[in-house]
């Protein structure tokens, strides 16, 4: 097998036990807070496992900034003080768009994937100095707040 196949194939594997961990541990309790722990943890292995492949998706942009949100916010915290390890979300970054231009020197017609490069070449790179902590409680709160409903109840007085 090929070394693209064997981490494919390993990372498949991790993602079926993830999956597993998540329902069980579920299953186990019905404490939510529990479950949406693993339920993170669990994005955290899907948005993994395609930013590790080597081969164009018309969602790596997506994945990446799922990726890198959750494994800041999971892993190293949001706090001002907290470690960011820009270098190496940027290295993944950088493999990225090397995967997109190459797909594109294919499909030259595909404008989606010249997007995708814009996307990821101007997504800023997560910095200290927030009032609440580190800037990614502000891509954290996009990706998985409903901000858009609060402020249409706060606009009509609810």
């Amino acid at each position: 097998m090929t070394t693209r196949i064997k981490k494919w194939v390993m990372s498949a594997d991790i993602l079926g036990i993830t999956f597993l961990f998540v329902n069980s541990a579920f299953s186990w309790t019905n404490d939510l807070e529990s479950y949406l722990d693993s339920m993170s943890y669990y994005n955290l292995q899907v948005d993994a496992l395609i930013t590790d492949m080597y081969l164009y998706s018309q969602v790596l942009f997506d994945a990446f900034l799922r990726w890198r949100t959750l494994t800041q916010g999971l892993e190293y915290g949001m706090s001002n003080f907290s470690k960011i390890p820009n270098w190496e979300y940027n290295k993944k970054r950088k493999r990225l768009i090397e995967i997109i231009k190459t797909y594109t020197k294919e499909h030259p017609d595909d404008i989606w994937a010249r997007k995708q490069i814009k996307l990821l070449l101007f997504l800023p790179n997560i910095s200290r100095g927030g009032l609440m902590g580190n800037s990614n409680l502000i891509f954290w709160g996009k990706l998985y707040l409903d901000m858009q409903r609060e402020n249409q109840h706060k606009r009509i007085g609810l």
